[in-house]
This record gives C-alpha cells, structure tokens and sequence, in this order.
C-alpha cells in the first residue's frame, strides 16, 4: 500500500513539473530577442512578406492566446510544426529519440560500471600506488570540458590512429536494418546482423566516452567513501572476527549497503548526461535531440525548442521515479522512513 502511495504521489508530482515546465518554456522562448518570422521569411525579405510569415505561425495573436493554444496543443500531444523542418514536431522527436536514449543508455551503463570499479579498488585496494593512479585519473577526468575531450578524443582516435569513425550513428555508405525500436544496436541484434551491430557500437564508443569520462570522477569518489564507511562498520568487524573471507564480505555486505545512496546520485547524473548529448551531439554528428535542439535554438524554432525541452524534462522526472523505486526496494530504511 505504502510502495502505491509512493508511485501516485511521483505521479501527481511529475505532471506538476511538467505543467510548470511547459509554463517556463513558453515565457522564455518568447522572451529571447530573436524574430523566427523574419528568420523564416529570409535576409531580403519585405516588411510585408515578415508579417505575413507571422501570422501564418500565429505569432500575431496575443500572448495569452498563443498560451492557450499552446497548452491544447500540449494536451493533445500536438507540439505544432517545426519552422526549419516543416514536419510536425513530434515526428521530428519520434525520428531523433531514439538515437539520443541510446547514447544516454550506452553513457550510462559505462558510467555506472566504471564508477563502481574504480570507486570499489580505490577503497578495497592496499596499494598506495593504486590509490593516487585512480585519484589523479579521475580528478583529471572532472576538470576537462566535455566538448574538449570529444575533440580531443577525434584527432587521438580518428585522424591519428584511424581506430574509430569521426562520427554518425554509422560509418559512411552503410545502411541500418530495418526500424524497429530505432536503436541500431538492438534491430542489428534483432536482424541477425553482426557487421550493423559492430559498425554502430564503434561509432558510439567516441562520444559515450566524452560524456563518461569527464564525469565519473564524482560517483568514483562517493562509491570510495561509502565502501570505506561501510568497511569500518562494527558488524564488517564481527563478520572478520567470525572468519568470513574479504571477498564474500565485500560481494555481500559491504557493496549491497555502499550502493544506496550511490543510486541516488547516479541517477541525477543520468540527467547531466542526457543534457550534455546537445553540443557532444553536434561535435560527432550524431542525429538525435541534441542537434536538433541546436538547430532550432540557433533557428529561433519556438515549437521545437518548447517540445524538446518538455520531453526531455520527462525523462529526467521519470528518471528521479524510477530512482525512488529503486530505493524503496534496495533500502529497508527508505521504507521505515515512509510509515
């Protein structure tokens, strides 16, 4: 009953955020001092073509009526069209989503194992040697921008080496399977097509490095410390005193308890990644919400920024719920906390 009261309040919560998102988007697109009209309209374009590209989009219309329509259109899941595309917005998310949650996926996944590795052999290792090499990794990792490691890591692994393509979801001249889920790793794996399959993960490895590594610094060094707390614990003492080995007391009770409030902020994370996708996206050409953002930010494409912004906020929303679930499951104290 409680694990329901729990999910109905996220629920009633997450459609609160979303409406305070939509409200927030709507008066900081208009804000923004450009004129999509005169953009769309062109350079040399006469006062009266502008007018009449503003009231074809509707931007004529009085700011309380442009809200309203607004909101409609977001209740019916109709996010207008796109002024650089000339495509519903919708279609333009349904074609891009796909290829931006699997880089997140693939970013994540990374993050969280990589995290945890270093994090574990920092904390369990004897090793002063160990110790500094996985400090300094990491602390150099924190302090280089995003967008500087992707270059970095193009001229290293493409211009030099010639390891790994530039960029794209697939290499030059090579087609995807047919669509299914739009994740090429999945329909290559569902039309038996290995070469697809190899050919898209290499293009991931580039730009799911440049989000991962300049960020698992901070969970490295949370998954250290809560492992060290947890080591120092009087019942990891009577488990030594008891005979127990250090590997079982490590696999069993020492990470189950670390994890908890590494889930926590791992899960956080999860949204800066997905937010750092827009410029990672651009650098490696990769054609997900990302560039589409930039696209329409630098376009003044009002719809398509709002929808965007909207989406992705959703995914971040979820995000924060499933995390609560996954505590309220890992962590008897979560649950004691909420009777």
């Amino acid at each position: 009953m409680d694990f329901a009261l729990l999910i109905v309040r996220r629920l009633i919560g997450l459609v609160s955020v979303m409406l305070g998102i939509a409200v927030v988007t709507f008066v900081v697109t208009r804000l923004v001092p450009s004129d999509p009209a005169r953009q769309i309209a062109g350079l040399g374009a006469s006062p009266h073509a502008i007018q009449q590209v503003r009231v074809q989009l509707g931007l004529d219309k009085p700011v309380l009526t442009q809200f309203w329509s607004y909101l409609d259109g977001l209740v019916h899941l109709d996010f207008g069209t796109s002024y650089v595309t000339n495509h519903s917005v919708l279609s333009d998310i349904g074609d891009r989503l796909p290829a931006t949650l699997e880089l997140a996926f693939v970013a994540v996944l990374l993050y969280v194992v990589i995290s945890l590795l270093l994090g574990t052999l920092a904390a369990a290792s004897r090793s002063r040697w160990q110790q500094n090499t996985i400090r300094i990794a990491t602390l150099a990792g924190s302090s280089i921008p995003p967008y500087w490691l992707a270059l970095v890591l193009q001229v290293v692994f493409y211009s030099f080496l010639g390891w790994l393509p530039p960029g794209g979801r697939l290499p030059i001249g090579t087609l995807p399977d047919a669509r299914v889920t739009g994740f090429y790793l999945i329909d290559s794996t569902i039309a038996l097509d290995p070469a697809t399959f190899w050919n898209a993960l290499q293009c991931l490895v580039l730009p799911a490095a440049s989000l991962v590594l300049t960020n698992v610094g901070s969970l490295t060094r949370l998954v250290r410390v809560q492992v060290l707390q947890e080591r120092s614990t009087d019942y990891v003492s009577v488990l030594r005193a008891r005979g127990i080995g250090r590997r079982r007391i490590m696999s069993r009770h020492v990470l189950p308890n670390a994890v908890n409030p590494v889930v926590t902020v791992a899960g956080m994370q999860v949204g800066f990644l997905i937010g750092g996708t827009i410029y990672i996206e651009k650098i490696f050409q990769w054609p997900g919400l990302g560039s589409y953002t930039w696209d329409a930010i630098v376009a003044g494409d009002y719809p398509a920024v709002s929808a965007v912004a909207i989406v992705l906020s959703g995914v971040f929303v979820l995000i924060t719920l499933v995390v609560d679930v996954l505590q309220y499951l890992l962590d008897p104290r979560a649950r004691l906390a909420r009777v």
